[in-house]
């Protein structure tokens, strides 16, 4: 979400235009498209350590080579080291991750680990001081500096299936299993299927086009919702704060519809978060027409929402699907909403260019959510175990 804090002075610097500079944020989409399929498929038979490893270097590297940026060439190459190292440090790796070790409660295990992404929002006002102390060029490469200073080291932490270890998901023991043993085979749990099978299953398309449908606002939001602040004459400190408070927020969705999901319908909270993004979007699009405080109800219902359906993904294609071939499922999952990843920002920009508003791309990307809530309300049964 930090993109957010550099837009404004890349666009000054330059003179480039709003969608000119979206195009860039939209390159981590097609790279998820293309990558995370291969990224879940790596991290089901190796693990997720050594991909987090070097997605941390790329980035990295990225965000030095946009220090360094004097055309839009550079710029756009700049954001693909940064959109490839991205893949490295995705939800499918760390979900992934997180779903190998649970299954009883996985829901609340992926919403408490996907808070850390929202934790992040707290960088956005340090963000914003470093630019405008320092310039968007030395803010780079600093925080290039301090994730490879603290990211690298964690990456080592990771450790892949339990089962290698002598556990089982949920923290049972497995005394047939040492630690330096890893098992020929999968203990069963729940209902696994291949990615094959998923794929061919209606559940995993209606997951999957409802998701990706309402993430035509998140990438847009994340990306725009500074400069749309600024365009209704909010000053860039505020914006900082507005864009920090959003991922915080989101953290009551995490963890709420994680903690939902394990004791009710999943398919029925998907919806209902989704129903809260809608009204988010809607109140974002009549700020600067009747109240200013709608910005505030909006980072309440938005926040919540965005969380909530992250969180609410992962947990539902575990219950249908299983383990075994999670990351191959949700890196598909994640393949196909990239589209809408790549797409959304860009016509927020573009519409801003045209009209010199959001609000008509606002008002598309509440309908757009809205017609998720009814496609993922409509989601297939899961099958019974196999």
């Amino acid at each position: 979400m930090g993109f957010t804090a550099f837009f404004i002075p890349i666009v000054s610097e330059f003179g480039w235009s709003y969608a000119t500079v979206s195009l860039a944020t939209s390159l981590r989409g097609v790279e998820v498209g293309i990558l995370a399929p291969i990224v879940g498929l790596l991290i089901d038979r190796h693990g997720p350590r050594w991909i987090m490893f070097c997605g941390i270097v790329i980035i990295g590297l990225g965000l030095l080579l946009l220090s360094h940026t004097d055309s839009l060439a550079l710029f756009y190459g700049a954001f693909v080291l940064i959109s490839v190292g991205m893949c490295g440090l995705s939800p499918t790796l760390l979900m992934t991750a997180v779903a190998n070790w649970f299954r009883k409660k996985v829901g609340t295990a992926i919403g408490i680990m996907s808070s850390g992404f929202a934790c992040g929002g707290l960088l956005v006002p340090i963000v914003v001081t470093l630019i405008d102390l320092n310039g968007w060029r030395l803010a780079a490469v600093i925080l290039c500096l301090t994730l490879w200073i603290i990211g690298l080291p964690l990456a080592l932490i990771l450790r892949h299936k339990p089962e290698k270890y002598g556990y089982l998901p949920d923290g049972d023991k497995n005394t047939a299993i040492t630690a330096s043993e890893t098992p020929s085979e999968e203990v069963p749990i729940g209902r696994d299927v291949t990615a094959k099978q998923a794929i061919k299953d209606r559940a995993f398309w209606f997951i999957s086009i409802g998701t990706g449908l309402n993430y035509f606002a998140i990438s847009a939001v994340i990306i725009h919702i500074m400069p749309y602040l600024n365009s209704i004459g909010i000053d860039r400190s505020d914006a900082g704060f507005i864009a920090m408070g959003l991922p915080l927020v989101s953290i009551i969705g995490r963890i709420g519809a994680g903690w939902l999901g394990d004791r009710l319908n999943k398919v029925k909270i998907a919806s209902t978060f989704m129903v809260f993004s809608c009204t988010g979007m809607l109140l974002l699009s009549y700020a600067q027409v009747i109240d200013i405080w709608f910005i505030l109800l909006f980072v309440i219902f938005y926040g919540i929402g965005w969380g909530g359906t992250g969180t609410i993904r992962a947990s539902l294609l575990r219950e249908y699907f299983g383990r075994n071939s999670f990351g191959v499922i949700l890196g598909f999952n994640m393949g196909i909403t990239a589209v809408t990843v790549i797409v959304g920002p860009f016509i927020a920009g573009a519409v801003f260019d045209t009209y010199n508003s959001y609000q008509p791309a606002w008002l598309l990307y509440a309908g757009l959510i809205f017609i998720a809530a009814i496609i993922m309300f409509n989601t297939p049964r899961k099958k019974s175990n196999s």
